[in-house]
């Protein structure tokens, strides 16, 4: 686990190009422990599209109110600035507002280069200040390594986790402690 760089707030979009940039392998699971404003880069495959595949100690989440968000963006050379694009009409677009009028415009000429941010957020239940946010990229440009190309989820802690949560020293009591709650994705198969 590597501590945030903002505490209390969730990366921006470069700063989680930087960490894939500099990552070489990534945690084969979320480790046990104190999750307080921190971030875990995990190797994931092409299927783990969704947060079951990356369970944690944390307890509960909030499945249900959890929202997923996809952007699209034009990549530089050197991977360190992201250009939000949209796709209309099969082309790559810039959204602009021309006399009040929301206009998607096609760039000319089209990017070779461009990757997908999806981004998966939930809430603890049992405090929903304590955030989630799975994310995975899609797209990485010819000039990242084979081996980084590989799927790789950065899974951030926002805020402080509950101090029941933090007393709790194994896996077990944590579950003893949510026994009348539903099962969570990690409880289950």
């Amino acid at each position: 686990m590597r501590p945030a760089s903002n505490p209390g707030k969730f990366m921006t979009n470069e700063e989680l190009l930087k960490v894939i940039k500099s990552t070489e392998i990534g945690e084969k699971s979320i480790p046990h422990g104190i999750k307080c404003d921190v971030y875990i880069v995990i190797e994931a495959s092409d299927d783990d599209n969704g947060a079951k595949y990356f369970p944690d100690d944390c307890g509960v989440w909030d499945w249900k109110d959890a929202t997923t968000v996809n952007q699209t963006f034009v990549v530089t050379d050197t991977l360190d600035k992201l250009r939000t694009v949209y796709v209309k009409k099969e082309q790559y677009c810039v959204k602009k507002m021309v006399n009040g009028t929301i206009t998607y415009e096609p760039l000319f000429p089209q990017p070779s280069s461009v990757l997908t941010l999806h981004r998966y957020y939930t809430n603890l239940m049992e405090d929903n200040t304590f955030k989630k946010r799975i994310t995975t990229i899609a797209g990485l440009p010819e000039f990242i390594s084979v081996e980084k190309k590989k799927m790789l989820a950065i899974v951030e802690y926002c805020g402080t986790m509950p101090t029941k949560l933090k007393k709790a020293r194994k896996f077990e009591e944590i579950g003893a402690i949510y026994k009348d709650r539903p099962q969570s994705y990690s409880e289950s198969s």
